[in-house]
């Protein structure tokens, strides 16, 4: 077995591990979130959330220091080094999710209609800052599962460009049993997964991916209280009512299951790329650096 066999097959031993930890992170969170599900909704997803988020960075950091022995931290080895821009990034991030379901908005609002009510109140507030903590850390706990340390040991193991196709397929796949789901709306979140993976191999950092991932179901759910996924919860104090085909809207899912976010997912990719046109990735230590691909942003030419 040559070096390239063995570091390939070593990518995919390690990639099956990341999954184990990945269900048994899922079933111990969910086992000690479930006593809150019934009475205290809210509870349950923010305890949920949370202890997921911390059993996988848990998990990942263990099987990272036993495997990999890599020289950072098993946090920045995973995509969370705060020695990148990390809060540039993530503001950005945050920034493009935002325009683009802007930009998907303002298209209902133009070829079909959409009209808004609002809740007031104290209660309805602390119940909105509870639900972006729910964003926050679900959508940091899909970046970690994602794009984090599973998606780059598959990166070693076949490549950027398969990589991005399976995993985005996996993403896809877990959204199906949300209200609502249709095979457009797992094409569209696959689609979505595609959007993030690429940000990441941009960038080799979480940051971005996560701000775009947070932007996006912040401004669907919150500022324009629209169905995130097919769930309704995150619209505590505005609440949206898309009018319309389905192909504009998307339905009961929302927007991510219509033409329109593919549309504005174009966009995105494009912001994606203006905003790291510069940007010249670290390379994976661990396991060599990795393939290169169109997917990475090029290092710039340094003058004879």
């Amino acid at each position: 077995m040559n070096q390239s066999q063995h570091r390939r097959l070593g990518a995919l031993w390690r990639f099956a591990v990341a999954v184990a930890i990945w269900f048994g992170a899922e079933y111990l969170a969910g086992a000690v979130a479930s006593p809150l599900y019934q009475h205290h909704w809210r509870a349950f997803e923010l305890v949920f959330r949370c202890l997921f988020f911390a059993l996988l960075l848990a998990g990942f950091s263990v099987l990272i220091v036993l495997a990999d022995q890599p020289e950072r931290s098993p946090l920045a080895y995973m995509g969370l080094d705060t020695r990148a821009p990390w809060l540039r990034d993530t503001v950005a991030g945050a920034l493009i999710g935002g325009v683009m379901v802007a930009l998907a908005v303002a298209l209902i609002a133009i070829f079909g209609g959409i009209s808004f009510s609002f809740t007031s109140g104290l209660r309805a507030w602390v119940r909105c800052a509870v639900e972006v903590l729910i964003l926050l850390g679900g959508a940091m706990a899909e970046e970690v599962s994602f794009r984090g340390y599973p998606f780059q040991r598959m990166v070693d193991a076949i490549g950027p460009a398969p990589a991005v196709v399976l995993v985005s397929v996996l993403f896809g796949a877990v959204h199906w049993t949300n209200p609502g789901s249709s095979p457009f709306s797992t094409i569209n979140t696959a689609l979505v997964g595609v959007l993030l993976c690429i940000a990441y191999l941009r960038t080799r950092t979480l940051w971005l991916p996560w701000g775009i991932h947070f932007g996006w179901n912040f401004a669907l759910g919150v500022v324009f209280g629209l169905p995130v996924s097919g769930l309704n919860e995150f619209a505590v104090v505005v609440h949206g009512k898309a009018k319309g085909p389905h192909l504009l809207t998307g339905g009961a899912y929302g927007i991510e299951a219509s033409a329109t976010a593919t549309a504005v997912m174009l966009i995105g990719l494009l912001m994606i790329v203006v905003f790291t046109r510069h940007r010249v990735p670290q390379a994976e230590p661990a396991l060599g650096p990795p393939d290169s691909s169109p997917f990475t942003s090029s290092p710039p030419h340094n003058s004879a």
